[in-house]
């Protein structure tokens, strides 16, 4: 008997008669059977394989918004560290400002056991410096919120209130 030669892309068709001479000890039934079962499997394979393309896709499109996530992100850092170039010419003056502000503190008649009594604090303003300070910036004393500038001193250089106590020089003048 001579064999038959398959073109390429050409698949044989195995009915059931060429299956029994091979497995003489299984029944039509079982091959039939075992037929649908290898056609379910080809099904499912089909359906696997369709979804796989279709996440092959996907994973594309996510590699695109992690390198567009990633450009962001780097954008920013480098926002960041400009704002942080920024903010470190910024330490000078407040170091400034807490020593002018510590001794102005020491110095202030106004200040009476490290909190300035010069001031009477409205709630908004109480608001704003916890916003800033917390509340370690701020005593209430007889339901009058002070200013606890032996915990904020930076704010004693900017007072415009600024009283020396009897005795101490400003500027080559005694009072």
């Amino acid at each position: 008997m001579e064999s038959e030669v398959l073109k390429v892309g050409e698949k044989p068709e195995l009915g059931l008669e060429p299956v029994l001479r091979y497995l003489p000890w299984a029944s039509r039934d079982e091959i039939s059977a075992l037929r649908k079962e290898i056609d379910e499997v080809k099904k499912n394979l089909k359906e696997v394989l369709n979804n796989l393309a279709g996440t092959d896709s996907k994973i594309k499109e996510l590699e695109g918004i992690k390198s567009s996530i990633e450009g962001k992100l780097a954008s920013v850092g480098s926002e960041l560290e400009s704002v942080r170039t920024e903010l470190s010419k910024l330490e000078p003056v407040v170091l400034v400002s807490k020593l002018v502000g510590a001794w102005k503190g020491m110095t202030c008649s106004w200040v009476l056991e490290g909190v300035c009594t010069a001031w009477k604090l409205s709630s908004e303003v109480v608001n704003e410096i916890k916003k800033y300070f917390s509340d370690v910036a701020l005593v209430n004393v007889n339901n009058d919120w002070k200013l606890a500038v032996r915990n904020v001193p930076y704010i004693c250089a900017f007072c415009p209130l600024y009283k020396p106590k009897n005795g101490i020089s400003t500027g080559g003048q005694k009072t």
